[in-house]
């Protein structure tokens, strides 16, 4: 029995083992060496294969949320872990953002980087958006790395319930900030919390491992990331606005145009249920201030079911098409000689 109980324990300290060093790598150099290179939640990264079916069998035991989501999904990474399907050293567009961009929603070759290159019949896309990112700090590092050459054109993204993240642009770039946190996960952080600093945030607590609200909406399961709509203060939407008027000079000083778009959250297309969200608002201001904005709420908005998955707050691939719609009204038509169309 003890030798037993001695091999068992042996094996559970070599099965941990690999991950807990890795877990000590990420605290010492701070993922610095390993910038992007994911294993999220154990996905498998994908270089030179180039289609890998996508099951995360975690979401399903996590929540009901997402499900319909990761169906059927094909998912394709780059060596940095983003997600394209081809490389591209010198971008002409680069879409900068955050799980919207990333592709959690829909098939890599369905995509950001692949519906725009489709359009545009050239590979002249990027795309460095992945999960919990809204701001500059990728950029800054992949740039300060000579990863890629300054792009043209800039479409910077957010979802709706992150705006507060555009409070820092100004600062992100002024001080030329770098990536210096890890959303993602390995291995023994899941039990014990991300690079063992966020126990509290751990995936063995219930409370971590379940969200979204359902609702039952013309008698069909409806899931929200929350049960509320974004806020966001008059002050700091005035904050906001100067932010992103320096980011357009200060970008159009190096000869890049940028434009910026926020995908709606969820909630603020369903306002019989949840309310007047501040989005109409907040895309008003914006455009009056001089801002460059892509604004697809209006269309989301008149039937929402459509181009969002039931089980989660993304678009699926008719919300994608809406949202190539607006670029090529707003960027591909306005720039035509830039991009070469």
């Amino acid at each position: 029995m003890r030798k037993f109980i001695f091999k068992a324990l042996l094996v559970i300290v070599f099965s941990l083992a690999p991950n807990l060093i890795m877990g000590l790598v990420r605290i010492y150099y701070a993922d610095r060496n390993i910038p992007y290179k994911i294993n999220e939640l154990n996905r498998t990264l994908t270089t030179n294969v180039p289609k890998v079916p996508f099951e995360p069998l975690y979401i399903t035991s996590i929540t009901d949320m997402s499900k319909d989501t990761f169906k059927n999904i094909r998912v394709i990474r780059d060596e940095y872990g983003f997600s394209n399907c081809v490389p591209n050293k010198k971008p002409t567009i680069l879409f900068l953002g955050d799980s919207f961009f990333n592709n959690t929603h829909v098939s890599t070759d369905s995509g950001i980087q692949s519906k725009c290159n489709m359009l545009l019949g050239s590979n002249l896309a990027y795309n460095i958006g992945f999960g919990g990112c809204g701001g500059f700090k990728v950029y800054n590092e992949l740039m300060n790395k000579h990863f890629f050459e300054v792009p043209k054109i800039i479409i910077c993204e957010i979802v709706e319930r992150n705006l507060f993240k555009w409070l820092q642009l100004k600062n992100e770039l002024l001080q030329n900030q770098t990536k210096t946190i890890d959303h993602y996960y390995y291995g023994i952080d899941l039990v014990f919390g991300n690079n063992f600093k966020e126990l509290n945030k751990s995936r063995i607590f219930p409370a971590n491992r379940n969200f979204g609200r359902k609702y039952i909406i013309e008698g069909r399961p409806i899931y929200f990331y929350h049960d509320k709509l974004t806020h966001t203060s008059g002050e700091n939407l005035d904050r906001m606005v100067s932010n992103l008027l320096f980011t357009q000079e200060y970008f159009n000083k190096k000869g890049t145009k940028i434009y910026f778009f926020i995908a709606p959250d969820k909630e603020s297309l369903y306002p019989s249920i949840f309310g007047k969200s501040q989005m109409e608002q907040i895309q008003s201001t914006f455009r009056s201030k001089g801002i460059n904005i892509i604004d697809i709420y209006p269309e989301l908005s008149q039937n929402p079911a459509q181009y969002y998955f039931d089980g989660d707050t993304h678009w699926n691939i008719k919300g994608v098409n809406v949202f190539f719609d607006a670029l090529k009204k707003t960027v591909f038509q306005a720039d035509s000689a830039t991009l070469k169309i």
